[in-house]
């Protein structure tokens, strides 16, 4: 346990202790529940709105509105309790600004220390497509799609690299995979057409 998740128990044991002893019985719960949420606010505030930042930059990065996406990245990076959130919320920026070798140094760095954040595994892989480093984001990406298979984004990814590489046969396989999974995605329709095409071209 870290020093502050103890003294955040500790405290809260002593207002317990503390509540039973001074407030009426019938008003305890009540008096106990709101000294909890201030108590809990106090230690996890940080934690809170970095969660939040964290939200918004997520949603406004699905609408493509890149600008506000790396506006709350920013205030991650800036008030975030965690070396690694605050790391991994610069690699972010830099991949959306084109900063790819940053980028991909800054994802490296976290990677050591978070081996398995399968988040993190992806977003190295984006960036190494932007690189043209199509060989070792294929890898990474086969490695996803067979941890979790029922992630539609991973095979929309290694289909789009397959693409890139002209393994049409390979990219028809994992871009349908991810459209069964995820049939509302128009774009992942759009290239599995221009895979469809390509195949007969070769034919």
């Amino acid at each position: 346990m870290r020093k502050k998740e103890f003294y955040f128990v500790l405290l809260l044991f002593t207002i317990i202790i503390t509540a039973n002893w001074l407030v009426r019985k019938d008003a305890r719960l009540i008096a106990i529940s709101i000294l909890f949420v201030i108590l809990y606010v106090l230690f996890y505030g940080t934690e809170i709105v970095t969660a939040y930042y964290l939200y918004l930059a997520d949603r406004s990065f699905k609408k493509c509105d890149d600008s506000k996406a790396v506006n709350y990245y920013w205030k991650v990076h800036q008030i975030a309790p965690g070396k690694i959130t605050r790391t991994a919320s610069l690699a972010i920026i830099k991949n959306i600004e084109g900063k790819w070798d940053e980028a991909e140094k800054l994802y490296r760095e976290v990677l050591r220390s978070r081996p398995n954040d399968i988040r993190l595994q992806y977003n190295l892989a984006v960036t190494l497509i932007n690189k043209g480093c199509y060989d070792e984001a294929r890898t990474i990406l086969i490695l996803l799609t067979h941890l979790y298979p029922r992630l539609y984004y991973h095979h929309a990814t290694l289909g789009e690299v397959l693409m890139r590489q002209g393994r049409y046969e390979e990219a028809y396989r994992h871009l349908s995979m991810a459209l069964r999974i995820n049939s509302s995605e128009t774009n992942i329709r759009n290239k599995l057409e221009a895979v469809v095409s390509k195949l007969k071209d070769e034919r």
